[in-house]
């Protein structure tokens, strides 16, 4: 798994301008039930956002499958250019709200998550967000969808 998750991030990044770390975590037989795999592959940004790919195996996946799709979810993740990966953008929009001033994200993809978090949290606070596209030549991949996330917040915190 961890060897075809570097061979996938090998391919796309220049030699020198990743760094890897592995840690290897067994369960005891007490704490998982099944022989499950699964794998969480996390990167810092040179601005210190941390950014991640996962993968999940399930019945007659092989671990090489789950560990190539854990890295092909980081590197879409880190070609958005934006500050926070697919699973994030929704947890943060509560916040923003609650925020004094105007807060501004940048994501990638919008996902069902972070379209109703924005639905709740306007009608929970009365704030109105606006989400924009990030024009075409301002993208780092032109073939990827890219939005900045706006709002003027309440002021609670």
């Amino acid at each position: 798994m961890i060897h075809s998750a570097k061979q996938v991030l090998d391919s796309h990044f220049v030699e020198g301008d990743i760094q890897y770390t592995t840690n290897l975590l067994k369960e005891s037989r007490e704490k998982a039930f099944g022989d499950g795999t699964g794998i969480i592959i996390r990167a810092e940004t040179t601005t210190g956002c941390i950014i991640a790919g996962t993968g999940l195996g399930e019945f007659k996946k092989k671990a090489e499958v789950v560990g190539s799709e854990a890295a092909t979810e980081l590197i879409r993740n880190l070609q958005w250019g934006g500050c926070v990966d697919e699973y994030a953008q929704d947890q943060i929009i509560l916040f923003m709200a609650l925020a004094k001033g105007v807060s501004k994200v940048k994501v990638g993809r919008l996902t069902s998550h972070t379209e109703t978090s924005i639905h709740f949290s306007q009608l929970m606070t009365g704030v109105k967000f606006s989400v924009t596209p990030v024009p075409e030549t301002e993208r780092k991949d032109k073939n990827e969808e890219t939005y900045i996330i706006e709002c003027e917040g309440i002021g609670y915190i």
